[in-house]
């Protein structure tokens, strides 16, 4: 449900334009709210004496005896809507990275400005790295790292996750001449790219256990992997490998 920002009961909103105008004057720096505006809501505040304002008419509607009808109500409503609608217009011009907790308190509200949404077009460029270590019943730990940092594990900016491109094989020996296996002489089937009868998976951290299943142990691995973005695999980056293993 959505946070009333003013309140609804007209004995509730005086206190709080009063508790707003003064955080507003004080902060007004701070904020990033020009002079100008901080004069015209003092303005439109008023005081008990100038027309126009909210402030006057009030007053004009708390002295009025009796049931309360007619101009008085129509002059009270008119001055809350336009000084609503000027500090609506405050709040959204407030950058949100420059709102505490005390200003949300006082204002009522989250948040003020959303920050601009970039939705970005250019392809990630930057290479994906990889290190592991065989843990045994073909499980993997992989790490992936970052062109500038090959000390810790971390997903490059703008990558959401990191997509592996893999294939598995059984082992063949090479054969002599008559057709009989060569003992120790392993044959391996290479992988030539990304997509030569590979499978592609994603995962969303850059340092995670990678269970290939018990039943491949002995096969052989080959993958290439890069950084990915999964709302956007247009801007999925280059494919880095293969690295090549057999499966424990």
């Amino acid at each position: 449900m959505k946070r009333k920002v003013f309140p609804t009961k007209i004995e509730d909103l005086p206190p709080y334009l009063q508790r707003v105008v003064a955080w507003i004057v004080l902060h007004a720096i701070r904020l990033g709210i020009s002079s100008g505006t901080v004069e015209d809501l003092e303005d439109i505040y008023g005081d008990n004496t100038t027309p126009g304002t909210y402030l006057y008419a009030k007053k004009k509607y708390d002295d009025t005896v009796g049931r309360k009808i007619g101009p008085v109500c129509t002059n009270l409503d008119t001055a809350s809507t336009s000084i609503k609608d000027f500090l609506r217009g405050i709040y959204n011009d407030i950058p949100a990275s420059k709102w505490t907790d005390d200003d949300r308190a006082v204002f009522n509200r989250r948040t003020g400005l959303e920050p601009t949404r970039t939705i970005p077009t250019t392809p990630l460029k930057d290479k994906c790295f990889n290190r592991y270590t065989a843990l045994g019943n073909c499980e993997l730990v992989m790490k992936f790292y970052t062109t500038n940092d090959a000390t810790r594990a971390g997903l490059t900016e703008g990558a959401d996750s990191v997509q592996i491109a893999y294939r598995i094989d059984l082992i063949e020996l090479e054969q002599d001449e008559q057709g009989h296996d060569i003992p120790g002489k392993i044959k391996r089937k290479p992988i030539l790219n990304p997509e030569d009868g590979t499978t592609i998976v994603s995962f969303t951290k850059a340092s995670f256990v990678w269970n290939l299943g018990s039943t491949n142990s002995g096969s052989y691995l080959q993958f290439y992997q890069r950084w990915a973005c999964s709302k956007r695999p247009n801007l999925n980056g280059p494919w880095t490998g293969p690295t090549g293993m057999t499966l424990i």
